[in-house]
């Protein structure tokens, strides 16, 4: 359990800074965990907002309801992927473990494989460059 404090002036405060390119502060001194989970999830949010990304010249409207759902649903899991693994990552480099294993830039797509049996579903790292 995380508590949390949500305050509608903050989140409009991040969305401007999102859209703008403006610098993030923190409401006090130091970054709280409430500042942290508010500031993840107006970022969450900015991100989502771009919807799924679609391949092949495929309308989004020619699509059925059921299968816009689906591509939906992916893209959220994808995207909660791609997020924790950004987080992973993050701590390597906190943890001084990361350049063992990587460059300064990493470059991968993050997919989420729904179909497994097991409780949380399978990640899928697909790397592109910056691997070691």
């Amino acid at each position: 359990m995380i508590p949390i404090t949500f305050s509608k002036a903050r989140a409009e405060y991040l969305i401007d800074c999102v859209r703008n390119g403006k610098p993030i502060e923190s409401e006090g001194k130091e970054w709280s965990l409430f500042d942290m989970v508010a500031t993840a999830g107006a970022l969450y949010f900015t991100a989502s907002s771009h919807g799924p990304l679609m391949h092949g010249g495929v309308s989004w409207e020619n699509l059925s309801r059921e299968r816009q759902e689906a591509i939906e649903r992916q893209f959220f899991e994808d995207l909660s992927a791609a997020i924790e693994y950004c987080g992973r990552l993050t701590m390597m480099v906190a943890d001084q473990n990361f350049d063992a294993q990587f460059e300064a830039t990493v470059k991968a797509t993050i997919e989420v494989d729904s179909n497994t049996t097991t409780v949380q579903p399978h990640m899928k790292v697909m790397p592109i460059e910056g691997f070691k």
